[in-house]
């Protein structure tokens, strides 16, 4: 599949006038996704806990974590102030943890 897309991925349809980076990218994801099980790939890829914490102490960022309940945290970046609050709720589907790259 790789050797496939680095040779031919630029020009399929698909690529869409991507990088190349991107379609491998793009490819690999798609075959992790479509060959393992839901509960293969929490083993991969950890708790949003573990990233979240690893992530505040590249940033040297003081962890700050809310439990509200249900198995749901909030994870503060700075000081706990509501005026402007952005909820995210990562994807895919909610199956996944939140991963390190994302910034």
């Amino acid at each position: 599949v790789l050797l496939y897309t680095i040779l031919f991925g630029r020009w399929s349809k698909r690529a869409n006038g991507r990088p190349l980076n991107r379609v491998l990218n793009d490819e690999v994801t798609h075959f992790i996704l479509s060959h393992l099980s839901v509960r293969q790939l929490h083993a991969a890829s950890g708790s949003s806990v573990d990233s979240y914490t690893k992530w505040t102490k590249a940033k040297k960022v003081e962890p700050i974590v809310d439990d509200i309940g249900e198995d749901a945290r909030l994870f503060w970046v700075g000081s706990r102030e509501t005026e402007n609050v952005i909820i995210y709720c990562h994807g895919p589907f909610y199956l996944l943890a939140l991963q390190g790259f994302q910034n």
